[in-house]
């Protein structure tokens, strides 16, 4: 066990908890619980009913988020469940707090069915963030066979390629150089009017910027041959290991 290892698991048991509610409002008399509460509070709540827009006048909403997770991927512990998954949650709720000024609020949810996950929430804007490569890397399964069951919940697709097909193998060369069908991707994508992006990550070790440049040219050239796709709409970049790489590309 390292340092951090230790000097975390410490801290977690001397803390338990590492964010909490605090009032921004005073409760010490009669009239400060009429005022905040009952019946006092009747009043914002008839003024929200009236226009629900206001609801970010009079309550938390307008700086309030939610970090959820069903514990399937977290950090580099792979599917520890949603209990093991609440430490990562409520530090990321911390930092939402410390960095923006967010209040956030971890909520771990006992299932992993995606279907069941979309519906609990139930927001027009939690959607699917499709990735064509890591859904053999994370769910050893097959792009081509899963996405057409992800179609109808999904808001955005990451186009990457996989150059082993198996379980937990980082391999994500250019577009076309892998495994993957994309005649089928493509097919299944025709009607898909969300935006999408290339990934290309490479198998995890340092590339040079002549072997990034031509990754990029090599799915550029590789998209050009499907003429429904607008390659101009779409976003394209890299994902590098090493970052220093990122920025000579752009600079």
């Amino acid at each position: 066990m390292s340092d951090y290892s230790q000097k975390s698991l410490e801290l977690h048991k001397k803390l338990r908890w590492k964010i909490w509610t605090y009032l921004k409002a005073e409760i010490n008399t009669k009239d400060d619980l009429s005022t905040v509460y009952s019946p006092g509070v009747a009043e914002p709540c008839l003024q929200i009913a009236k226009n629900k827009d206001s609801v970010y006048d009079y309550t938390m909403k307008g700086n309030t988020v939610a970090v959820i997770s069903d514990g399937s991927a977290v950090l580099g512990l792979w599917n520890i469940g949603p209990e093991a998954a609440l430490p990562v949650m409520e530090w990321k709720c911390a930092l939402f707090k410390n960095f923006a000024g967010l209040n956030a609020f971890p909520i771990v949810l006992d299932t992993q069915d995606t279907e069941e996950i979309i519906k609990t929430i139930n927001h027009p804007n939690i959607k699917l963030n499709y990735d064509t490569g890591n859904v053999i890397f994370y769910g050893n399964t097959r792009p081509e066979t899963d996405l057409p069951f992800a179609l109808p919940y999904m808001g955005y697709v990451h186009l990457k390629d996989n150059g082993s097909g198996k379980y937990k193998d980082w391999n994500f060369p250019a577009l076309g150089e892998g495994i993957i069908d994309f005649n089928k991707i493509f097919e299944i994508l025709k009607d898909f009017d969300g935006p999408a992006s290339v990934e290309i990550e490479f198998e995890g070790k340092a590339h040079s910027l002549e072997e990034i440049n031509k990754a990029v040219k090599t799915s550029y050239d590789f998209l050009k041959k499907w003429s429904y796709w607008v390659i101009i709409n779409y976003l394209f970049f890299i994902r590098h290991f090493y970052l220093i790489k990122i920025f000579e590309l752009i600079t």
